[in-house]
């Protein structure tokens, strides 16, 4: 299993956990390392990635007359909790602070707290600016690194 599939695997038994509780998704797709979830509130697309990189999110609906009609209303991109990840969202922030669709989930699937999730465009709405990387830093700290050779043993394990 690549580490991409792990990531999408990861993410569908989140989505599914998540409609535990709240009720609203009605079917749960996929197309290569996208899960692709129709919810009652609208399309919603997990977005596997080994590097963070906000190009995946493709254009967003608002603003954008020449966004496809499969242009997702919320894009979520799953990535692992990497200081290579964390510190290419410090360095961009502001671009992904731009997107109000995008959600970013940090992942460490052999972590007790597992994952970190943020909405850069709200976050940077209500954070204040001096504080972000610290704030950031935290989160990534919380969750715990993983690295390169952990998720490749997590991809060759046939337990995950």
């Amino acid at each position: 299993m690549s580490i991409t599939a792990l990531l999408t695997s990861w993410a569908e038994r989140f989505v599914r956990h998540r409609n535990l509780l709240d009720r609203k998704v009605q079917n749960i797709g996929q197309d290569e390392d996208t899960l692709i979830v129709t919810r009652r509130d609208g399309t919603w697309h997990y977005i596997a990635q080994e590097r963070l990189d906000l190009t995946a999110a493709g254009p967003t609906k608002e603003g954008s007359s020449k966004a496809p009609t499969s242009t997702p209303d919320r894009v979520i991109l799953v990535v692992p909790n990497t200081k290579d990840n964390l510190k290419h969202l410090q360095t961009n922030w502001p671009a992904f602070a731009k997107r109000k669709d995008l959600q970013l989930i940090f992942v460490n699937p052999s972590s007790p707290a597992e994952k970190w999730i943020i909405n850069p465009h709200m976050h940077s709405r209500i954070a204040d600016p001096e504080s972000l990387n610290m704030g950031l830093q935290s989160m990534f700290d919380e969750v715990g690194e993983v690295t390169a050779d952990d998720m490749d043993t997590l991809a060759r394990s046939k337990e995950f």
